[in-house]
């Protein structure tokens, strides 16, 4: 009965408004992560990585990890709330059963994005 509520749910609900939480529930995002979460995923790789969004360069690099040999399995991206005009967005991905991550800091106020870490650096630039 709980899994047919959960589908009745998610029908009513846009998919792009559902992420997945750590403890296995499902949250709504807020209109804020979801903006953050567009600007990050779209924005451009650096030019070193070709003329590609973000999003088209990880799903082109999990492909290419997974014909390697490599166990990829994609988490996806998720938001970390910092402020209201500022959000952390993270795309996770578990690389041969470890976790990875890339993570990008949003300014939703002047639409910048810029890495936070290492990975999120080789993918976007400094």
């Amino acid at each position: 009965m709980k899994k047919l509520l959960m589908v009745a749910i998610f029908l009513l609900i846009p998919l792009r408004t559902v992420a997945w939480a750590d403890n296995d529930n499902y949250v709504l995002l807020t209109k804020e992560q979801i903006a953050a979460i567009d600007l990050v995923s779209n924005s451009r790789v650096s030019a070193k990585n070709g003329d590609m969004s973000v999003d088209e360069f990880l799903k082109k690099a999990m492909k290419e990890e997974k014909r390697k040999g490599n166990l990829m399995m994609v988490i996806g991206w998720f938001p970390s709330e910092k402020t209201k005009t500022t959000q952390n967005v993270i795309y996770g991905y578990n690389e041969n059963r470890q976790q990875r991550k890339a993570e990008w800091q949003v300014d939703l106020k002047t639409r910048r994005v810029k890495a936070v870490d290492d990975m999120a650096k080789m993918i976007s630039g400094p």
